[in-house]
């Protein structure tokens, strides 16, 4: 590096210190009152998943892994584009 560079990077990193000074007092408050704001409100989890990413099933997650208790009725519900009316008498 020559004197010139070194000149240019010395006053670059001189207007730096000038510009984050002139911001100290209006940024730090600012970020004092968001680190104690996420201290007592947590991070929501949000999970995103990709369409690319799925299975070839996208009922999977719906349908329940768990076998039927003892004495059980297995019930599965279906529709069906016909009316029933029989229970309007």
């Amino acid at each position: 590096m020559n004197y010139y560079s070194l000149f240019v990077l010395f006053i670059i990193i001189l207007l730096l210190i000038a510009f984050f000074q002139l911001l100290a007092p209006i940024l730090l408050p600012l970020l004092i009152i968001y680190a104690i704001y996420r201290l007592f409100v947590p991070k929501k989890r949000t999970t995103y998943t990709s369409f690319y990413e799925q299975e070839d099933d996208p009922y999977e997650d719906t349908t329940s892994s768990n076998p039927p208790k003892h004495n059980a009725i297995d019930v599965e519900y279906t529709e069906s584009d016909v009316e029933d009316d029989s229970h309007d008498s």
